[in-house]
């Protein structure tokens, strides 16, 4: 995007980047070792889609001998820019996107590796020219939540328990840490009472991370946690029903320790 006859300061680095990848134009195929697949940012809030911190993702894996052009792959509409690694055991290499005149990543003198940037998305072929043997990957950089599925052993029927944090990686105003343990029998431990945690601590129990924050008095959106322990184990819930079923059976009821936004 252009503004005021100048280039803007985001057009300006992907040139830097580009030149400094040795870019330029060419033509080829290359035969499809793998096509990992792509991804596109998944809906969000109703403020738009969630993001994350940037991170790099496997598109596709190319392999081959001499000029080749690849088979097709997509990149994400959400993906923020994408790249191709080029590496060739002997001649030389140049890489291409869809026939057009400048290339992503061409290298003169092989072995050797380089790297190609676009920002173009969706359907895409790479076209390759070489002397020799060569590889390209393609990865995509993307911000959208990661979503992955059960691993295997893990199913409705073999799951004790399910609820959610929210803003987990952040600390809102007015708010207490709720910290993890373990301790030396393999049993982990939540509490938010910095006092608990050290004589913890000193029995052996080995603080992990913070888990999120409880807000010490109510507030909007939020609901009681409760403490309860039994035979020195502490369990912490919301669920008043969860409570009464638990206190029949022996645990002690230690009352409302923090809110928790819900």
């Amino acid at each position: 995007m252009l503004r005021g006859g100048r280039p803007s300061a985001r057009l300006i680095v992907l040139l830097i980047v580009l030149t400094a990848a040795g870019c330029r134009s060419g033509q080829s195929t290359p035969s499809v070792v793998e096509q990992v697949g792509s991804t596109a940012p998944g809906p969000g809030p109703a403020g738009g889609p969630a993001k994350v911190a940037p991170r790099w993702e496997p598109v596709a894996a190319f392999a081959g001998t001499g000029d080749q052009r690849t088979a097709g792959f997509e990149i994400g509409a959400g993906a923020i820019q994408w790249r191709v690694t080029v590496s060739c055991t002997g001649g030389a290499v140049r890489v291409g996107l869809d026939r057009e005149p400048a290339a992503l990543a061409e290298l003169s003198h092989c072995p050797a590796k380089a790297f190609g940037f676009s920002i173009r998305t969706g359907p895409a072929a790479l076209d390759v020219a070489a002397t020799g043997t060569w590889e390209v990957v393609v990865d995509q950089q993307v911000d959208s939540p990661v979503v992955e599925p059960l691993l295997a052993g893990m199913s409705d029927a073999t799951r004790l328990a399910h609820g959610d944090f929210y803003g987990i990686d952040q600390q809102g105003s007015g708010t207490v840490a709720l910290y993890r343990l373990k301790k030396s029998d393999g049993r982990h431990v939540f509490t938010f009472d910095e006092g608990e945690r050290r004589a913890l601590v000193v029995k052996g129990a080995v603080t992990e991370k913070t888990t999120g924050y409880l807000y010490p008095a109510p507030a909007a959106g939020t609901t009681p946690l409760y403490r309860m322990s039994k035979d020195g184990t502490p369990y912490l819930t919301v669920d008043n029903g969860d409570v009464q079923s638990r206190a029949a059976n022996g645990w002690v009821n230690e009352g409302v320790r923090g809110y928790v936004l819900v």
